[in-house]
């Protein structure tokens, strides 16, 4: 699946377990999950150097977020950007996996 914005694509790469925002045919940021019981855990988000300070880490965020909603699943961050993320994105309350007892 592929969402287009501005001038970059964002890729859902699902055999690699990743989305993945290109420019001009280069990946310039990704975000990484895990999926353990059915639920993603985001683990880590990545903007090249060169092409930070442009919102990247947050549009590729977002598209995981909907394409998780999309497809039913839910989702727990890890990555310390998502976190923030969702946490000052409350309109994503519904796709967060419930917290688990440790």
């Amino acid at each position: 699946m592929t969402h287009q914005g501005d001038s970059h694509d964002i890729t859902h790469r699902q055999a690699d377990r990743r989305f993945v925002v290109t420019e001009g045919g280069a990946d310039v940021a990704h975000l990484e999950y895990v999926v353990r019981d059915g639920v993603w855990f985001i683990t880590h988000t990545f903007t090249e150097p060169a092409a930070r300070g442009r919102g990247l880490a947050a549009r590729v965020t977002r598209a995981a977020l909907e394409a998780a909603r999309s497809e039913h699943v839910t989702v727990r961050p890890v990555c310390p950007f998502v976190v923030d993320y969702v946490a000052t994105h409350p309109e994503y309350a519904d796709v967060l996996a419930p917290a688990r007892a440790e």
